[in-house]
């Protein structure tokens, strides 16, 4: 005997494919946005003249700039080390116990996690020849 919903369901599934490549190959919802960036036929903005180039840069982004219009057109060195300050970002030894325990156990949840991956990165290395 078979499956007494045997037809029924073949029909659904026909259904269900003709539905699937129909809507599939009709048009997007929306058009997609136009820009001129990546058109290959779009002219260039750089001209052979770079010091038009540089002068027109400069125009925009004293433009965009209107506080401090300098602030990026100056060529000077960087200065020392000192003069930045300490911009590291130092977390503080923890003092108590809890969290020192929590400390100590995410250097040990780091640790099995990247001992794990190599291990299954290594057993899917392994596989394919196991099963020869």
């Amino acid at each position: 005997m078979g499956n007494p919903n045997r037809e029924r369901v073949t029909r659904l599934l026909t259904a269900s494919i003709i539905v699937v490549v129909i809507t599939g190959c009709g048009p997007p919802a929306s058009q997609p946005r136009h820009d001129p960036f990546f058109d290959d036929d779009s002219p260039s903005t750089m001209t052979g003249n770079l010091d038009d180039a540089e002068t027109r840069w400069r125009k925009e982004i004293a433009g965009e700039r209107t506080t401090d219009p300098d602030a990026l057109l100056t060529d000077d060195p960087p200065g020392e080390p000192e003069r930045y300050g300490d911009v590291a970002f130092k977390e503080k030894a923890p003092t108590t116990f809890w969290g020192k325990v929590k400390v100590g156990a995410e250097t040990v949840g780091r640790a099995s996690f990247a001992a794990v991956s190599v291990l299954v990165t290594l057993g899917m290395m392994v596989a394919p020849y196991l099963l020869l």
